[in-house]
């Protein structure tokens, strides 16, 4: 799907990227619900789906936004952050998609995969209404990202199977470059669609906890 002149867009470089799992870790060591890296990778590809996204809400941080922790270091991420939801969405609109921070299913990313996948869904689950998850064609094509998360498989025992299924989750990994771009020409192709806002987080305790595989 991906157009031959056109390619993925990384969100970060190296060193962006570096910067920003520092920060992370560092604000972990106060507050255990702050992001992960690759969580919040996922969660900023989700949002850049939404139509006519051009800010982070103030709030979106969730527990980062807490007084007790250093403020530079939480401006420091709310500006890579941003920086990175602008570059999904160029890398989106212009056709050639998002460059995934990881490659393949293995023993090395496996964490990385399952990590940035429940980043995405928290997203998905906080624009529930935006994202039109209720709509069978949105079901369809999240539920790769679905399976990778591994978020279900307690509840649904078609999930906990598809989940240990290694070469299913190496084929889902595959496709989620080109799945990344059917979901936005799903969000934004129809014209008579509204660009909703993002609402904000109501609080910190809110926030889905995601599961760690470590």
């Amino acid at each position: 799907m991906t157009p031959d002149h056109e390619v993925p867009l990384s969100l970060l470089d190296d060193e962006q990227l570096d910067q920003l799992d520092q920060h992370l870790s560092d604000l972990a060591q106060q507050d255990e619900d702050v992001f992960q890296l690759f969580e919040l990778l996922g969660y900023i590809s989700a949002l850049a789906l939404l139509p006519a996204q051009d800010q982070l809400d103030p709030q979106w941080l969730g527990p980062i936004e807490s007084q007790s922790l250093q403020t530079q270091q939480v401006e420091a991420v709310a500006a890579l952050a941003q920086l990175a939801l602008e570059r999904a969405q160029q890398g989106l609109y212009q056709g050639g998609g998002i460059e995934l921070p990881f490659q393949a299913w293995d023993e090395e990313q496996a964490d990385w995969i399952v990590d940035w996948a429940a980043g995405f869904m928290q997203a998905c689950f906080e624009q529930e209404e935006q994202l039109s998850l209720e709509e069978p064609a949105m079901a369809e094509l999240l539920l790769p990202i679905m399976v990778l998360s591994g978020l279900f498989g307690e509840e649904d025992p078609e999930f906990a199977e598809m989940e240990e299924d290694e070469p299913l989750l190496e084929q889902f990994v595959r496709q989620l470059p080109d799945l990344l771009l059917d979901l936005y020409c799903q969000l934004n192709a129809p014209e008579e669609k509204a660009a909703p806002a993002v609402h904000k987080k109501t609080s910190a305790g809110q926030k889905k906890k995601t599961p760690r595989r470590h």
